[in-house]
This record gives structure tokens, sequence and C-alpha cells, in this order.
């Protein structure tokens, strides 16, 4: 009888949690595969578009970002705000930022801009001093050190007005086209088939170029992975997240060129991962949810040799990362500059 009992009470308790975690996680992940028409620039005209651009030490980068935002294609009429972060910056950035944005709003009447700087570190911090002036629904953050299509800006804002329950929207990230394929020095292959590995599992909103919604998200915690954080609150407290898959909106990076920053990258993003699930365990099973539906869009690389080494690596930093948590407990959002990645 008391076996019976227990039986029950366990029972009972397995369809608690499963109703705990249904409301816990309501979300998916959307695929946003329609591509920008003419129509849709039209639809969308005259409006206020918001970026959002933390900056730590990017000034070898940071003027070529917001050149590149100034050629962005937009809806017809719409008004740019870019606003700039620059964080604890031991080096040119706040000049750089200053020049780029002055010269971006004296040549084109659609953009005004906004520099910040502030003494503390961390994407996080920086993100959250933004927000406080920020008066947009639709916030996009991109980083200081990449450049996106022509149409991406565009494309991302667009999405979001079209699936008004998704809390946030990525955009795919890939090597500049002069850092891609079999000719680049060894470092630069391995550095880009690691990013494939995280792209092919698709999980999770990349940091690079995104936009969500202020009502939802309006504080981001002191922690590394502010995009990890971004897809378990919209799993959470929205419809989901998307990830746009049009086929010409892509954000632009430089893989690491050295293997000491090729293995710091590794490290540094997987330290931020296991920090990011010890401060958010129950985001654990919602991530692997996503990566079980996504595991048939697998792909095998050409040179399976470079694939194992990116793996091994991968692998390797994972491990060390949660034996380094344990010894000392990463406690903040402080990420250093992979100087390689810096063009």
């Amino acid at each position: 009888m008391a076996h019976r009992l227990l039986l029950i009470k366990l029972h009972n308790y397995w369809l608690l949690m499963v109703f705990i975690n249904m409301n816990r996680h309501t979300g998916q992940r959307i695929e946003i595969t329609k591509s920008l028409s003419p129509k849709d620039l039209e639809e969308y005209a005259e409006s206020s578009i918001e970026v959002l651009i933390p900056a730590h030490n990017s000034s070898r980068s940071i003027g070529k970002v917001i050149v590149n935002l100034e050629s962005q294609i937009l809806p017809s009429n719409s008004q740019l705000k870019i606003v700039v972060c620059a964080n604890a910056c031991e080096d040119s950035t706040v000049y750089v930022a200053r020049n780029a944005l002055n010269h971006a709003s004296k040549t084109n009447k659609n953009i005004s801009s906004s520099l910040i700087a502030t003494s503390k570190p961390g994407e996080a911090q920086a993100l959250n001093r933004m927000l406080k002036e920020a008066i947009s629904e639709i916030i996009i953050v991109i980083n200081d050190d990449v450049e996106p299509s022509q149409y991406s800006l565009a494309a991302l804002y667009i999405a979001m007005k079209k699936n008004p329950k998704l809390c946030a929207i990525g955009i795919p990230s890939r090597p500049f086209p002069n850092f891609a394929g079999n000719k680049q020095i060894l470092a630069v292959r391995i550095a880009n088939q690691i990013s494939q590995l995280y792209l092919e599992k698709d999980i999770t909103i990349v940091g690079r170029m995104y936009a969500f919604r202020k009502s939802v998200i309006n504080h981001f915690p002191n922690i590394m992975s502010e995009d990890n954080f971004l897809t378990y609150v919209s799993l959470v407290r929205s419809s989901g997240y998307g990830i746009v898959k049009d086929g010409q909106s892509y954000v632009y990076h430089k893989p690491p060129s050295t293997y000491s920053d090729v293995f710091s990258q590794t490290f540094m993003h997987s330290l931020s991962g296991v920090q990011f699930f010890r401060e958010y365990p129950d985001a654990i099973d919602m991530f692997y949810s996503i990566e079980e539906s996504m595991r048939i869009k697998g792909k095998i690389a050409d040179e399976q040799g470079i694939r194992d080494v990116a793996q091994k690596i991968q692998n390797c930093c994972w491990q060390m990362a949660v034996l380094v948590d344990k010894l000392n407990p990463v406690k903040g959002s402080l990420r250093e500059r992979i100087k390689s990645t810096v063009s």
C-alpha cells in the first residue's frame, strides 16, 4: 500500500512538473524565410529604427560599422537613430565613434546619433545604459566589429514588425568572403569550422546582430552571454524567437587568425555558456529541445579532418570552462577583445 501511495505521489509530482514546464516553456524557434520585397519597403515607410552598438576597445572597427549603417537600404523616409556606448575603453574608440556619428548625421538628415561613454565594463552594462534612453519598442543591437549585408537592417526590423508575438529575432553570421574557403591559413579554417558547428545547431540567437522588444526585455543581467539570455527569455515570456533565413541577410565578421586566439575565443564562449546555465539551469532542457528539433539539418564538412579538430577544440574548451567556473565562478559580463578579429 505504501509503495502504491509513493507511486501516486511521484506521478502527481511528475504531472505538476510537466504543467510548470509547459507554462514556463511556451515559445519555439521560428525560421523567417521570406525575402524583402519593394512592397515591404513601401509598407513600412517612415519607420523609426533605433540601433544600439556596445563598443569596447574597437577604434579599428567602430567607424566601419557606422559607415555600413549609413549605406543600409531602409524603408522609404525612415528615421535611423544610432547610439554607441563606449564602455571602459582604453583606446580611441570614443574619438573615432564621435567623428563617424557626426559625419553620418551631417550627411544624412534621416540619421540622428548619440554617444555615451562609461567606465563600467561589460556588454550588458552598455546595453542597459543605452536602454535607459531608448524610446523605441523594437531595439536592434549590432556588434562593434561586424558588417551587415545591405538589406539586413531592414529585413530584421520588418521581421519584428511582421512577427509581433516573438520577443527577439537574430541575423545569421558568416565570415567575410575574403576569410572564407579552403585557401585560408589553417587557424582561420579551424575558426570557421567551429563557427559552423554552432550555426548547424542554430539553437540560440547569435549576439552579433539581433532585435528584441523593449516591453519584454528592458534590462540585461551582468553575464557574458546576452544572446543566450535573450533566447531564454523569448522562450519563457513570448511565443519564441526567430532566425532570419532569407538567403540574403547576414552579418559578416572576421574570424580569429592565430591559434591562440581561436582557442581563447572558443574558451570564452564556452565559459559564457557555463556561466549562463549556472545562473539559469532551467534553460538547459529548453535548449536541448530546440537542438533535438534541428538535428536533421546537420551537414558534413568537405574536409572532415578540419571538422574533427574544431569539434575537439570545442569539447576541450567546454570541459575546461566547467572546471574553471567551479574553481572561480564568473561573476560579470566583461569579455576580452580577441585582437585578430578586429579588422
